[in-house]
């Protein structure tokens, strides 16, 4: 077939996948838009392969590369009864000298402008080319997002379904100092934003009314309920809260003025939070608990003792971080920032 038909045909075979596309209602993110380069007679990509095919021609070989997001290159070779073997690759040699571009008789290799050949995405994030406006997209690994993978998540939004839990929490709390930080913002009168209980001793906190921040504390003795009252706090504005206790001495501030300030307050002469490996709930817990509803808004910045709850149940690094229910957690967007 001469050059100017085949390329006429996959030029067509673009068209229409871009059509079936359009049709299906993709995000404009979804539109790919390639570009073949000359193609290397005698030549194939080796070790990338994804894919292997018999296909009509050479032209359907380009169109399948276009359907899979990985594919940047293709190897072709004729087979019997005019087919063509059609393999498709996720690497493309950018230099004359790449010893993975190898002598292939019969083989033409094929490669797309490829934007990903400077490897953009950070993070272990998977590139994908002729996508975007930028010429790429990142397919971020979990626990990262951005356009190029670089930011860390640490804030998530919820519709009061979904909470995590921690393993072996006792050997990750501080008896005898709680220190708890984070900013959230959310519409509903009511939730629970963490809860860890062991055999007597527990910690809450939680916001009810719609304008009273709740910090319960039980060190063995009885709970001490500390709340702080008349702040507006399901306004969907974000808030800064930092919580300290420090032994028997309690402090709350929220958007950076302390609300509550007072020592000795907790009963009993105890200053140890013994939680005895107990499980912790964040942003909810499961339903047999009689505790407040679970978490409903966006939260970030969420900081126990040091360490990142939501990072590390993003991310999968620890397996003491379990996500419940995670398809209804989602990573905070810009409009929720």
């Amino acid at each position: 077939m001469d050059s100017w038909k085949r390329e006429s045909i996959v030029l067509v075979y673009i068209s229409l996948a871009k059509i079936f596309t359009t049709i299906f209602g993709c995000s404009g993110d979804e539109f790919r838009t390639i570009m073949f380069k000359e193609p290397k007679q005698n030549k194939a990509m080796e070790g990338h392969m994804i894919k292997s095919e018999d296909v009509p021609n050479e032209g359907s070989c380009r169109v399948l590369c276009y359907m899979e997001p990985n594919c940047v290159s293709i190897n072709v070779a004729p087979l019997r009864e005019g087919k063509q073997k059609c393999e498709l690759n996720n690497a493309t040699a950018e230099n004359p000298l790449d010893f993975q571009l190898v002598n292939r008789d019969r083989f033409t290799y094929v490669a797309i402008e490829n934007m990903c050949s400077s490897n953009p995405c950070l993070n272990n994030g998977k590139c994908q080319a002729g996508f975007t406006s930028k010429g790429f997209r990142c397919a971020c690994h979990a626990g990262f997002t951005g356009a190029n993978c670089y930011q860390a998540i640490d804030c998530v939004c919820t519709e009061g379904q979904t909470y995590f839990t921690v393993d072996k929490y006792d050997g990750k709390n501080n008896r005898e100092k709680d220190e708890i930080q984070f900013e959230f913002k959310t519409s509903q009168l009511s939730g629970l934003v963490m809860y860890a209980g062991g055999t007597r001793d527990s910690i809450e906190v939680a916001y009810k009314e719609g304008n009273v921040f709740m910090f319960n504390t039980n060190l063995g003795r009885g709970v001490k309920e500390i709340h702080a009252g008349d702040i507006a706090l399901s306004d969907n504005e974000w808030h800064q809260v930092h919580l300290i206790r420090d032994k028997e001495r309690v402090s709350i501030n929220i958007d950076n003025k302390p609300v509550v300030i007072q020592p000795d307050t907790i009963p009993g002469g105890m200053i140890g939070l013994d939680l005895e490996s107990s499980t912790p709930y964040f942003l909810g817990a499961s339903p047999n608990k009689t505790l407040l509803a679970n978490f409903n808004g966006c939260i970030r910045g969420l900081r126990v003792h040091g360490y990142k709850p939501i990072r590390l149940a993003w991310s999968n690094d620890d397996p003491d971080y379990t996500i419940s229910r995670s398809g209804n957690m989602t990573v905070c967007n810009a409009s929720d920032e």
